[in-house]
């Protein structure tokens, strides 16, 4: 009986000691890799479940109505191949950047914002930043002209005079660009971002209004009914696809 006993022991010890390593081993995991702050991981849960697959999980993608860009002044205007080109190339890249903000924003987020524009319209705050915006992009236009004249042997007093001509034409074509634009949630978002062409960005601005915001609206609100309040929005900004197509 003393021999079973003694294996008994031994073999409850060897279990003990067993269970004292993989503790041992737990706490050093522990001290690795300290616990995550539980709103933390349910935020990580939550983008898994948003993006499982590559797309976003519960927020329909909403299809904004094209853009037209063949019927603006500008584009009309234009008489090569090469400038329709370069017009609906630029045009194209600004509604990315619309399309990219948007989509950054929450739909609680895009509400808040176009209910502020509703009832303020433009931001009180904008005209300053994108004054400063401008005379910081002139500045930097201005010197770097003016540093290429002075290596190309041009005196001082010229180049001065030159950069400032050159600077204020290149800045006439340019405007402050907000992405996205104030009526398109970004009234929070009022400083400019970069400058890009100022009869394109005018185009895309006064292009909003009618179905396009109604359908920026609708879609956050379906989202937050939803319960999808913090989830990301999920719009769809592109160019018709031909002449006079909607």
């Amino acid at each position: 009986m003393s021999m079973i006993a003694d294996k008994e022991k031994k073999g409850i010890a060897r279990s003990n000691s067993r269970a004292k390593r993989r503790e041992t081993r737990a706490a050093e995991r522990d001290k690795k890799t300290p616990p995550k702050d539980p709103k933390k991981l349910k935020k990580e849960l939550k983008e898994k479940q948003q993006n499982k697959g590559g797309k976003v999980k519960g927020v329909k993608k909403t299809k904004v109505p094209c853009f037209n860009p063949y019927d603006s002044k500008r584009y009309k205007k234009l008489k090569t191949d090469k400038e329709r080109k370069s017009f609906l190339d630029e045009y194209s890249a600004q509604l990315k950047r619309q399309q990219d903000a948007i989509n950054n924003m929450s739909p609680e987020d895009f509400k808040i914002a176009r209910d502020a524009y509703k009832k303020n319209k433009r931001n009180s705050l904008a005209n300053k930043t994108q004054e400063d915006f401008r005379n910081n992009t002139k500045d930097d236009i201005e010197a770097n002209i003016f540093d290429s004249l002075k290596k190309r042997g041009v005196p001082t007093k010229d180049a001065k005079k030159m950069a400032k001509s050159k600077a204020d034409n290149i800045l006439n074509e340019l405007a402050a660009l907000h992405e996205p634009d104030m009526v398109a949630g970004g009234y929070g978002q009022y400083a400019p971002k970069k400058m890009g062409d100022t009869g394109i960005n005018s185009a895309i601005g006064g292009s909003w209004r009618g179905k396009r915001i109604k359908s920026l609206d609708s879609a956050a609100k379906e989202a937050i009914d939803n319960g999808l309040s913090d989830a990301k929005m999920n719009v769809q900004l592109e160019l018709c696809r031909g002449k006079g197509k909607k």
